[in-house]
């Protein structure tokens, strides 16, 4: 689900394509355009014996806290960004 702090809102996204690419966009609240998308990980789930996910992949809410927007990707990574240049701080 997306985070609204002040007149950002950050987004955690994945493409699924065979593997998981997860990155955190943040987008102007009122003009919709993007400010900054940082790739953070890409990684992939158990799959079934068709080759089919064992299961969904959800994102987790973002929490935007002291200046740092905090991810935790669901695939083995946590990662805090820098609010307004989307840098990986740590």
């Amino acid at each position: 689900p997306p985070v609204i702090a002040g007149s950002r809102v950050f987004v955690p996204c994945a493409r699924l394509r065979g593997r998981i690419e997860f990155h955190v966009a943040c987008l102007d609240l009122h003009r919709g355009n993007l400010l900054w998308s940082t790739a953070l990980i890409t990684g992939q789930r158990e799959l079934n014996m068709f080759g089919r996910a064992e299961h969904e992949f959800s994102a987790c809410p973002l929490v935007v806290h002291d200046g740092k927007v905090i991810a935790l990707t669901q695939l083995g990574a946590i990662a805090a960004l820098d609010l307004h240049t989307g840098e990986i701080i740590a």
